[in-house]
């Protein structure tokens, strides 16, 4: 039995999804670890090379860096530069300082209200998260996404 055109389209899609959900994985690894450069990098809206090269060749530009000193919590918000809405924000996980260690011992539960209804997730993180949360949706509200990709390394 001789497969029919729809199934090879329906393959072919299916390959090129897959393709597209691999390189985007990449993309938002690649994006994790560079929120750990320097603060005076991640600040300047026009980076250094190769910090810039890098961003260049992906097709995005930094929108704004978030820190929060006494939380010691770091964020970073990519644009996409070809104007389609999509916008990445990246999280900087644990360095190797007492007060990430400590914010990771905070490890019971912590109620976060969300959309969908109240979810669980680690107290430490939370309490980070809502430190820097009100810059950052600040931002958001200027920038109007259509999109946001979330990312980082673990905190918590």
């Amino acid at each position: 039995m001789a497969a029919k055109a729809s199934d090879i389209k329906n393959y072919q899609k299916a390959i090129q999804s897959y393709q597209n959900l691999e390189v985007h994985s990449f993309y938002m690894a690649e994006i994790s670890s560079l929120v750990y450069l320097p603060d005076e990098i991640l600040k300047k809206k026009s980076p250094p090379a190769p910090l810039s090269t890098f961003l260049k060749n992906r097709g995005l530009s930094i929108v704004e860096f978030f820190s929060h000193e006494d939380m010691d919590t770091q964020a970073f918000l990519l644009k996409k530069t070809a104007g389609n809405g999509e916008y990445i924000l990246g999280f900087r996980g644990t360095e190797q300082n007492l007060y990430d260690w400590l914010t990771n011992g905070q490890y019971n539960q912590a109620v976060l209200n969300s959309k969908s209804g109240p979810v669980n997730i680690h107290a430490g993180f939370k309490a980070g998260i809502d430190a820097i949360w009100p810059s950052i949706s600040k931002t958001l509200k200027k920038e109007n996404p259509r999109k946001i990709w979330i990312t980082g390394h673990s905190l918590g």
